[in-house]
């Protein structure tokens, strides 16, 4: 039964499934599809999970209102490294430039 939907970023998903592991022990066919899943996280991932949340931190820091948290989510996942990039994200949102450009200077950290 799903309880709650939330975007989370790729490392909380390969979390989740390790702990399917874990608790799953003897459910060959949802340990195949954890370990997918690990297996493709571990491949696109591309921070650890201390600097995402470091990252959200000082995104959320800006204090910019549009930066919903599906957005967030996609901008830990992308790393969007210029403004065309960051525009693909917020498809139905317009960003100034200046939001943009803090966007993109705190990403420029954890690159």
């Amino acid at each position: 039964m799903i309880k709650n939907i939330e975007p989370i970023s790729i490392i909380e998903v390969r979390e989740l499934a390790s702990e399917i592991i874990k608790e799953k022990k003897d459910e060959k066919e949802e340990n195949i599809n954890a370990k997918r899943i690990i297996s493709f996280s571990k491949k696109f991932s591309k921070l650890k999970k201390e600097e995402i949340e470091k990252l959200k931190e000082e995104i959320n820091a800006l204090g910019i209102l549009k930066i919903k948290p599906v957005y967030l989510e996609k901008i830990i996942e992308i790393l969007p490294q210029d403004a065309d990039d960051v525009r693909k994200i917020f498809i139905d949102v317009n960003l100034d430039q200046n939001e943009i450009s803090q966007i993109i200077e705190v990403i420029k950290k954890y690159i």
